[in-house]
C-alpha cells in the first residue's frame, strides 16, 4: 500500500477554515461557533457581551459579532480584514 503525501493533509482544520473565511466571495453559511472556536484559537478574547452581540479583542484590534446562524458575510468580511492586517 503506499502512501502519497498530499497537500491537504499537513493543513489542519484551522487553517482550511481560515482559508474559507478570507477567500472571496466570502462564505455566507458561517455558524456562530465555528466563529467563536476559531477566533478563540486565533487568540481572539470574548471582552465581552451584551445581549446577542459578543465583542472580541486581540492587539488592539475588536469585532462586535452578533449571535446569530449563519454569521452575515459583512461580519466575516470585517473579520478577513482584521486577521489579513495580523
Amino acid at each position: 500500500m503506499l502512501i502519497f503525501d498530499c497537500p491537504e493533509r499537513d493543513v489542519s482544520a484551522h487553517e482550511k477554515f481560515k482559508s474559507k473565511l478570507l477567500k472571496k466571495p466570502h462564505p455566507k453559511d458561517v455558524k456562530f461557533e465555528e466563529l467563536m472556536a476559531f477566533l478563540e484559537r486565533e487568540g481572539f478574547i470574548l471582552d465581552r457581551s451584551k445581549g446577542s452581540h459578543f465583542i472580541f479583542e486581540r492587539d488592539n484590534e475588536s469585532i462586535c459579532i452578533p449571535r446569530r446562524n449563519p454569521v452575515k458575510a459583512a461580519y466575516i468580511e470585517e473579520l478577513a480584514d482584521i486577521i489579513s492586517k495580523l
